[in-house]
């Protein structure tokens, strides 16, 4: 690689062509993704580095194409450093978005008061079947946080997990 992209550069070609592409996608590409293609059916950004740089402007900047979306099923925000913030923001998408059936928040930062908002996003959505909160940096949620979870599932008869 290091010989073709010297002979390119010493040939006069421009260090962009000649150089790969590197790194995750970026938070206005993702939203490029998910407004401008309908049949997308994931959002997998698992240790994406801008979302992790940000992760709350970054949920910020996706909400309004994951609320509006119609074919997305799986978002997997697995170690994305979100925080009980975060989780505001992604429980207001949940409340409004039916179709969403999967959402994975794996090794992440959230503690009690953003799994609270989480269920409370979810009281009222028809869509997620399962929501994996494990290895969490909290060890525990607490019962203030159950209780939330117990009223969801008095109105939410969809999720499972």
């Amino acid at each position: 690689f290091v010989q073709v992209w010297l002979r390119d550069f010493a040939a006069g070609q421009s260090l962009s062509a000649a150089m790969p592409v590197f790194g995750a996608k970026t938070i206005s590409h993702l939203v490029k993704d998910i407004e401008g293609d309908a049949s997308m059916t994931a959002l997998e950004v698992a240790g994406n580095a801008s979302i992790k740089m940000k992760p709350t402007e970054a949920l910020q900047a996706l909400a309004p194409g994951l609320t509006a979306h119609k074919g997305i099923k799986t978002v997997n925000f697995t170690d994305c450093e979100i925080t009980d913030a975060g989780c505001e923001v992604l429980a207001e998408i949940l409340a409004n978005n039916h179709v969403i059936e999967t959402v994975i928040l794996e090794k992440n930062k959230i503690a009690s008061a953003g799994a609270q908002k989480l269920a409370d996003g979810l009281a009222n959505n028809t869509g997620v079947r399962t929501l994996s909160l494990l290895q969490q940096a909290v060890k525990s949620f607490g019962d203030d946080c159950l209780d939330h979870f117990i009223l969801m599932y008095s109105t939410n008869i969809t999720s499972q997990k």
